[in-house]
């Protein structure tokens, strides 16, 4: 039985493609490395999936770096020397820090009255 996804803001904001739930999650633990098993589970997408289509792609779009091999396993996480990373990691800040702004607002106004 599948667990349900949960939707973070980053979702919200970009959708739940495969590919978006690897980068949402891959942004979440910033700067953790991690292996494939470990980002298939808490994407929730399958190890096949990210092994051969989701996970080459990021790698030669420079998003995702190898940081260490440990025997086969190779960690990855994401490469913050491209600009594209750079700019994720902001909007994913932003997000946050807009949602944390919006719910302390409610909560302010609900005190109030």
């Amino acid at each position: 039985m599948k667990k349900a996804v949960l939707k973070s803001i980053f979702m919200e904001m970009f959708g739940a493609s495969p590919a978006v739930r690897v980068l949402d999650y891959l942004l979440s633990v910033y700067p953790l490395d991690c292996s494939i098993t470990d980002i298939a589970e808490n994407a929730q997408i399958s190890r096949t999936t990210l092994h051969y289509n989701i996970v080459p792609d990021l790698v030669k779009n420079e998003v995702l770096a190898v940081t260490r091999e440990l025997g086969r396993i190779k960690l990855y996480r994401l490469n913050e020397k491209n600009p594209l990373v750079k700019k994720l990691l902001e909007v994913d800040k932003e997000l946050v820090l807009n949602e944390l702004n919006k719910r302390l607002q409610r909560r302010a106004a609900a005190v109030t009255v």
